[in-house]
């Protein structure tokens, strides 16, 4: 079906109330009513974030919105084997694996479309979990009401996507690998929906690649939640790898609760234009949240990470660094914001953007921010936008290093900051490693795929 661009918003509404019935049609009930919640939100309300809204004064959604796509009811059968459409770049890399092709999931038929190992253990398909598992879905995903405006549009037209539940004090013995890819020929709307629950005392590595196979434009609106109970740990990775063409959007929720610790970082190698929302709550005592960000944008490529850290609770820590490499004529956003509540008090709050332009018509917009009810916290914030070090690099070069290579040494070096964050070794030293082919300028967006495009 596609969803024409005259008048976005209300288009929304009355391909919905026309076609609502094929859009839920693997829907439960519980499903069905959230997504009713937020039609109805829509409806009253039927905005598409713009800049006349004041998180997204630098990035105007209209015109991304304003396109014909097609959104699919189902997964189209696509004559390929999950081999076929994707292989690890990082073949060190033991990990287990999810596949989420076109916003649906994509399962080997001996294993079905939820993977149940022997400890408990569960990932696979959202919508499957749905059905077998509605305690769960419906225990977490009525705990927060989504009032972000992306997040709305995606309950509204949401398709399938990742489950992950980890038991009580069960550890995951390697990490879990999420492949969001899009492999389409003609351009495409999904709505991939995801939720991710580490039970108390448990502990997870998870990362989430995002990628695509043809050159078409896509807009992918994709909705996270991750929940880590009493005394979890988290570590999460989301990296993001797509063409010139796309548009992804991404809203990730971290709810945490006592003793909780969640290690995030989010890696930008490429993308058309990218908006990442993220937020971390911080409901409970003893919370730890430590959020890192890199991007790597050139050619007139648009980034912009949003960020909310909410401390509500006492004795929570939170450390926030996003850096930025911008080059030829793109364009970067950073806003942060740091809310501490008047009950959170022996807060630590450290919240860093550190960016780099490569040449002059390279711009970044950034704005850290400070909101603090409490009087017994230690809060800092900063920001900086520059350009190479002269010094740095007038001392390599007097070491008889060529000035390119100069330069690249000082930029891999600032980028690599972020990436030692990453404690999975074969996986930190493969970022390396593309972070630098993408720096040289020969990085294919496909890097190791079987298909070549």
């Amino acid at each position: 079906m596609k969803i024409k661009s005259e008048n976005f918003g209300q288009n929304i509404i009355s391909f919905f109330e026309q076609n609502q019935k094929m859009v839920a049609a693997f829907s439960t009930d519980f499903i069905s009513r959230k997504r009713q919640q937020a039609f109805s939100k829509f409806k009253e309300n039927p905005i598409i974030p713009n800049k006349k809204l004041e998180d997204y004064q630098n990035t105007d959604l209209t015109k991304n919105f304003s396109a014909d796509y097609f959104y699919h009811t189902a997964l189209p059968d696509l004559m390929l084997k999950k081999e076929d459409l994707f292989t690890c770049d990082v073949p060190e890399l033991d990990t287990y694996t999810a596949l989420l092709v076109n916003g649906w999931y994509l399962n080997h038929k001996e294993e079905g479309k939820l993977v149940e190992l022997p400890s408990g253990i569960i990932y696979g398909s959202f919508l499957e979990a749905a059905k077998k598992y509605p305690e769960i879905i419906e225990d977490y995903c009525s705990k927060h009401e989504q009032t972000e405006p992306l997040a709305v549009i995606n309950q509204l037209f949401s398709q399938d996507g990742f489950f992950v539940f980890v038991p009580d004090n069960v550890i995951l013995d390697k990490p879990l690998q999420l492949i969001n890819l899009v492999s389409a020929h003609e351009p495409v709307m999904l709505f991939p929906r995801s939720l991710i629950v580490v039970g108390k005392n448990a502990q997870a590595k998870i990362v989430l690649c995002e990628h695509s196979i043809f050159p078409d434009r896509f807009l992918n609106n994709s909705l996270l939640e991750i929940f880590t109970e009493d005394n979890a740990h988290l570590e999460f990775v989301r990296m993001q790898n797509a063409h010139n063409q796309s548009i992804q959007l991404t809203t990730t929720h971290f709810n945490q609760h006592e003793n909780s610790t969640v290690v995030n970082n989010t890696i930008t190698l490429h993308g058309g234009i990218v908006r990442n929302n993220i937020f971390g709550n911080l409901g409970a005592e003893g919370c730890n949240h430590e959020m890192y960000g890199l991007f790597l944008v050139d050619k007139g490529q648009h980034i912009d990470n949003f960020t909310n850290i909410d401390h509500v609770r006492p004795h929570s820590d939170s450390v926030e660094l996003f850096k930025g490499i911008l080059d030829d004529n793109a364009t970067g956003v950073f806003a942060g914001r740091i809310l501490v509540e008047k009950d959170a008090q022996q807060t630590n709050a450290f919240q860093s953007n550190k960016n780099i332009l490569l040449t002059d018509e390279a711009k970044m917009n950034t704005r850290p921010q400070l909101e603090i009810y409490a009087d017994d916290v230690k809060c800092s914030h900063g920001a900086t936008v520059g350009q190479i070090d002269e010094e740095a690099l007038f001392y390599l070069r007097s070491r008889g290093i060529y000035k390119k290579d100069a330069r690249l040494m000082l930029v891999h070096a600032f980028a690599h900051e972020i990436i030692s964050k990453i404690s999975i070794p074969p996986l930190r030293e493969e970022l390396d490693n593309l972070v630098n082919k993408r720096l040289r300028g020969d990085l294919a967006r496909c890097n190791k795929c079987k298909i070549r495009c």
